[in-house]
């Protein structure tokens, strides 16, 4: 599945934090991810922030990701 990436933060304990929009129904911790660089992550932590309308869980997502190496803008993860 590719997730569109809206926002991201690099952390202080060498982490990222991504905003993302897409299918987010199938996102769980433990998945690894693939930016458009081919580097590889793995999804430490899925956050589903309080939208104004309450579907949008299942489009809109807070991903942790295991490295701040993350600079890309389309995130492919693998199920």
């Amino acid at each position: 599945m590719s997730l569109k990436v809206v926002d991201k933060m690099l952390l202080l304990n060498g982490k990222t934090a991504v905003s993302v929009e897409g299918d987010c129904t199938k996102l769980r911790n433990g998945l690894t991810a693939t930016d458009e660089k081919g580097k590889v992550f793995i999804i430490e932590s899925v956050g589903m922030t309080h939208y104004t309308n309450p579907e949008d869980w299942k489009t809109k997502a807070e991903i942790l990701l295991s490295s701040g190496d993350f600079s890309g803008e389309t995130l492919i993860v693998n199920e």
